[in-house]
């Protein structure tokens, strides 16, 4: 598949939290019509824990449409992967001490895949820290201006203060390697639904590390 005109933009903005733009040759108006289109799932029908727990979160594993066909085979594409890892690697104060691995080895035993969110208002995602088998997590949004009522906010710690947040905006999004103190929630405190894409870096050994 042609991916002439998308990048993706990585900065690292402190500790391992990096803040990410998505070039693509869409615009919102496109992206959020086809999300439209598409037969969006409940989050407990796609969960493995099978709890209702977002009623106000939907999810699309698999899209029909092509321009969101052609966003997700760009986030799952390996190039983009090593693009990621590099990237985690370069600037994070310690990802080969919180894995174990080299990039490569790292590389080798991850895929890096997006799914699309669909967060009815009144969305509330408390504080937590994903699980470690998702070595790195993120998201990317694809509604237009920046809006803290449906941005997620970071933290260093379970009960402090906020350390900083997301800019919100169309292919605005963020990345963080998970550790021990990379808390974060969010929320959809609008009165529109927010669209976006959530995007995991996700260990499956597949090679030896020794």
């Amino acid at each position: 598949m042609d991916f002439t005109g998308f990048d993706l933009n990585i900065r690292h903005y402190g500790h391992q939290l990096f803040f990410l733009d998505l070039i693509m040759p869409y615009a919102s108006n496109e992206v959020v019509s086809a999300m439209q289109t598409e037969d969006w799932k409940k989050f407990s029908e796609t969960n493995t824990c099978d709890l209702d727990i977002w009623p106000q979160r939907y999810k699309l594993l698999s899209a029909q449409h092509s321009v969101l066909q052609h966003i997700q085979a760009y986030i799952n594409n390996d190039n983009t992967r090593w693009h990621v890892i590099q990237s985690l690697y370069e600037k994070s104060p310690n990802a080969r001490i919180i894995y174990g691995m080299t990039p490569e080895q790292m590389y080798d035993n991850t895929v890096l895949h997006g799914e699309f969110s669909l967060d009815k208002p009144g969305f509330e995602c408390g504080r937590h820290i994903d699980f470690r088998l998702l070595a790195a997590t993120g998201g990317i949004y694809f509604d237009e201006g920046d809006d803290p009522d449906a941005a997620t906010h970071f933290y260093r710690t379970v009960d402090g203060p906020v350390w900083t947040r997301a800019e919100t905006g169309f292919g605005k999004g963020w990345m963080q390697l998970n550790d021990i103190d990379v808390w974060h929630d969010g929320w959809n405190r609008t009165n529109q639904d927010r669209h976006s894409m959530l995007i995991a870096l996700t260990i499956q050994t597949k090679h030896p590390l020794h």
